[in-house]
């Protein structure tokens, strides 16, 4: 039992204080409802919360994601709903219903998702083909997704799916292949410097020398795992080496020392209050102890692990342990706990059966319905190409029948409408040539402001900045060489004046600097729009005393160069505003990709205005928003009012 076997992948990380975190988004899904993609994004994260201890209160948060992002016309939120639910039915059982799911997903993301939601998707259909015990099919999900992950260069991706393949093949008893994706999962592991990643592959690594009788590579994998788990502090990753360690003595036909093995183990399970890990210690404990003849502590060890393997209801496990208490009761010739222990293990025998036959209806259930449904499809497509080809027909038909009718009147017709179509067309023409002449003045007068910025942001930097650099290091060594010789050249009130004056520097030159940087952000050039949002929320936070919560979903590839300038600069304007204006105590930015469809919201709680007052308006600050935002061919929305929060939203393409 090798609990870090296969791999699944998570979706959303909870990065913050769980409290903190836990508590934002619970005021986020308990204000009045609204149709936008955090929202959607804040029922599935706040529902993940009561997956292990609240599984319907989960599922109620996850069901009323889903079913936002369906009203909203919303399809990645409605496929994202697979990945939180199918975690409640596994843990439930029902692998066929979270198959479905699976592959509801995939179907969306091959429409309209990133190369990465289709590698996320084949990884959980994988998932459940392994969980439902159809390792073919596992596999081929897995390589789906592997290919996916070479094509974008993801080897947090590769390691995945390298690893969970090496535990198809543990499973299908292919113990060269799987060592051999074992490897490379452990190589890429190594490369990332993933503690655990690595520990993962190894444990699977040395199952597979340990399967084929390769014993001491097994023995040398199961104690690199063993020193990682203690590295990371991971109790999990030090029982598996434990097991794995024990079994290799067992193995080895050295039954005393699984036996210290086994009884360390016990120790740091039962320390970590884990069951699962208890149970395979008993199971090894009796094993050594019928090896080494100690025949009273390997009936304790029996009856220790009967009890929990009953209270968890781990068949399999009872049928083992029962099989060795006949044993060792037949070897005393106590021959009525014998046939009590032969008999318990036929009953599990028995249900394991009726458990493995149920499992194999399942599987021909869940593979009939995904037939069924590719059929439905094929035979919905075919009935799409019949009734185009009669809709064709009837249509050659009736302008057959028209042409014949009305040839002359059409001849006469035609003259005319040659006429009207060319004065339509000049008029476009004329219209497109104006609007291009508009959009090519926009974008001279946008690449000249950053052009001018860039060149302002460099002359502050290495010139003026330079300059006050010197001008301290002067006053500074003017203030050094005050005291010559023993002889005080300055007055203390002077001195006292000239250190003021050193700091009013120092102040100036943390200002230059920073107005330099807002100027033109270097993070913009190198990182990208994401990363430089990120930094200037955090160091406009850390300055203006304002809460920024910055959210940023679907950005992972960068946007064109203008484009992320034009919209670094609307949320700079927007932000600088609030801070100078709104006397806000929060504020919000969220940036949204889906698709080709880029969406801002930038929202504070201070206090509103009246937006009737910017037709009026003397600065240019709301000028050039529109501007901006006329540039980008976008959407610009601005909610707000006296004495109320204001909101402020970008849409485009």
């Amino acid at each position: 039992m090798l609990l870090a076997g296969m791999l699944a992948l998570g979706v959303m990380g909870r990065g913050l204080g769980q409290d903190q975190r836990r508590d934002s988004l619970r005021q986020v899904v308990a204000r009045p409802p609204t149709s936008d993609t955090l929202r959607v994004a804040a029922y599935y994260q706040y529902g993940e919360y009561f997956e292990l201890d609240q599984p319907d209160t989960a599922a109620h948060y996850y069901r009323l994601g889903r079913q936002l992002a369906e009203r909203m016309g919303f399809a990645r939120g409605v496929a994202t709903y697979a990945s939180y639910q199918i975690v409640l039915l596994n843990n439930q059982g029902r692998y066929a219903e979270a198959l479905a799911l699976c592959r509801e997903a995939l179907a969306i993301y091959q429409q309209q998702g990133t190369p990465r939601d289709q590698a996320v998707a084949y990884l959980n259909l994988g998932n459940e083909w392994q969980y439902l015990g159809d390792y073919p099919l596992a596999a081929e999900s897995y390589l789906k997704a592997q290919q996916l992950s070479e094509k974008m260069g993801n080897q947090p991706f590769l390691r995945i799916t390298n690893n969970n393949l090496a535990s198809v093949f543990l499973d299908l008893k292919d113990y060269p292949k799987a060592k051999q994706y074992a490897r490379k999962a452990r190589t890429i592991a190594q490369a990332l410097q993933n503690d655990y990643g690595q520990a993962s592959s190894l444990v699977n690594l040395a199952a597979a020398h340990q399967a084929l009788g390769e014993l001491d590579s097994a023995a040398v994998y199961f104690a690199e795992v063993g020193r990682l788990g203690q590295k990371t502090e991971d109790y999990v990753l030090q029982l598996d080496a434990l097991t794995g360690q024990g079994g290799v003595w067992l193995d080895r036909q050295q039954p005393a020392q699984a036996q210290t093995v086994f009884t360390n183990m016990l120790a740091l399970a039962q320390a970590q209050d884990n069951p699962p890990y208890q149970l395979v210690a008993y199971k090894g404990l009796a094993k050594s102890y019928l090896a080494t003849g100690q025949a009273r502590f390997a009936q304790q060890a029996i009856d220790q692990g009967l009890a929990l393997a009953t209270q968890m209801g781990e068949k399999l496990d009872r049928r083992e342990l029962c099989r060795l208490g006949a044993a060792l009761a037949e070897k005393e010739q106590r021959w009525a706990a014998a046939l009590a222990y032969r008999k318990q293990e036929t009953a599990m025998t028995d249900s394991l059966a009726q458990e493995k036959a149920l499992a194999s209806v399942n599987l021909a259930e869940a593979k009939y319905e995904a037939g069924r449904k590719a059929e439905q499809i094929a035979q919905l497509e075919r009935e799409k190409r019949t009734q185009k080809q009669l809709n064709y027909l009837a249509g050659g038909v009736i302008a057959a029948l028209l042409l014949a009718g009305f040839f002359g009147y059409r001849y006469y017709r035609q003259r005319q409408k040659l006429a009207q179509q060319t004065q339509v067309l000049l008029a476009q023409q004329v219209r497109e040539l104006e609007q291009e002449k508009q959009l090519l003045a926009v974008d001279a007068v946008l690449r000249g402001q950053e052009q001018e910025r860039n060149r302002l942001a460099k002359d502050l930097h290495d010139g003026l900045g330079g300059l006050l650099s010197g001008v301290k290091l002067t006053l500074h060594n003017f203030l050094s060489d005050n005291v010559m010789n023993g002889t005080q050249l300055l007055s203390e009130e002077s001195a006292r004046g000239l250190l003021r004056a050193i700091d009013l520097l120092d102040t100036s030159i943390a200002e230059l600097r920073r107005v330099a940087r807002d100027l033109m952000p270097e993070a913009l050039a190198r990182f990208g729009l994401a990363e430089a949002l990120r930094d200037f929320c955090a160091n406009l936070a850390q300055a203006s005393g304002i809460t920024i919560d910055y959210q940023v979903f679907g950005l992972e590839a960068r946007l064109p160069a203008t484009t992320e300038t034009v919209v670094f600069r609307l949320v700079q304007e927007l932000l600088n505003n609030t801070v100078k204006h709104a006397q806000a105590r929060q504020a919000l930015v969220q940036l949204v990709r889906d698709g080709s469809r880029l969406s801002l919201t930038v929202e504070d709680d201070g206090q509103g205005f009246d937006p009737a007052q910017l037709k009026t308006a003397s600065g240019i600050g709301w000028a050039n928003l529109r501007s901006r935002v006329e540039y980008l061919g976008g959407t610009l929305d601005l909610q707000t009012a006296p004495a109320k929060a204001r909101r402020c939203i970008l849409s485009c393409r």
